[in-house]
């Protein structure tokens, strides 16, 4: 789950998750987060299934955004919820 704008909209997407695990019990669910939001949704998934984009820290720009990208394409998930509308997400 993709969710990199504010904190209220990251609580609010944790529903979806709660539906998702409905819906798919065997999903290996992750969250793709500013680092300010890394605490709401730690407790909701394994330890390692928390991934920090600091988009406005030191991964802004093209270059952050690119290392992201390779880096969500290193593990290969299968699906992508993004719960915003946005070019960068």
């Amino acid at each position: 789950m993709i969710q990199t704008a504010f904190l209220g909209d990251v609580v609010l997407a944790t529903a979806l998750q709660r539906r998702v695990e409905e819906s798919f019990p065997d999903a290996e669910i992750h969250w793709l987060v500013r680092p300010d939001a890394e605490a709401i949704v730690a407790p909701l998934v394994a330890p390692d299934h928390v991934l920090v984009y600091a988009k406005r820290g030191e991964e802004r720009g093209l270059a952050g955004f690119l290392r992201m990208s390779a880096l969500l394409a290193e593990r290969q998930f299968d699906a992508a919820l993004a719960v915003q509308r946005s070019f960068r997400t």
